[in-house]
């Protein structure tokens, strides 16, 4: 009896073992910042601004090291309210390597000179959509 037991309880794990590769995981909430500009910094998710109900929103930034460091950030939020940053630093251009589509994206600038001081991307799970 005992051995048939553990026979059973084998072939059960087995077949979990074999199904669970196939189901998804939905871990945790679901966070989709939609995007907010205010006097000197923007933030919300590239999936928040997609997936919004408006057709305003975006956020975003452009990177390039052909001819040196070069980053650009824009936002605009749903009311149309324009924000931007450029930068020629190396940690920036870095934080922008590690962007993927559903990236929480939140820039900052020194008042008064459009230089981006501050640029985090937040790769998550509860971004996803």
């Amino acid at each position: 009896m005992t051995k048939r037991l553990h026979k059973l309880i084998g072939t059960a794990l087995l077949g979990l073992a074999c199904v669970s590769p196939c189901l998804p995981a939905w871990a945790a909430g679901v966070s989709l910042p939609q995007v907010a500009i205010g006097p000197y910094a923007a933030s919300g998710s590239m999936a928040g601004a997609r997936y919004s109900a408006d057709n305003q929103q975006y956020i975003g930034c452009v990177s390039s090291n052909t001819n040196g460091v070069f980053v650009y950030c824009t936002a605009q939020d749903n009311a149309g309210k324009f924000f931007s940053c450029v930068s020629s630093e190396s940690r920036h251009l870095t934080a922008v390597k590690a962007m993927t589509d559903f990236s929480n994206i939140s820039f900052s600038v020194t008042p008064g000179t459009g230089l981006c001081n501050g640029l985090t991307i937040d790769n998550y799970s509860y971004h996803l959509k």
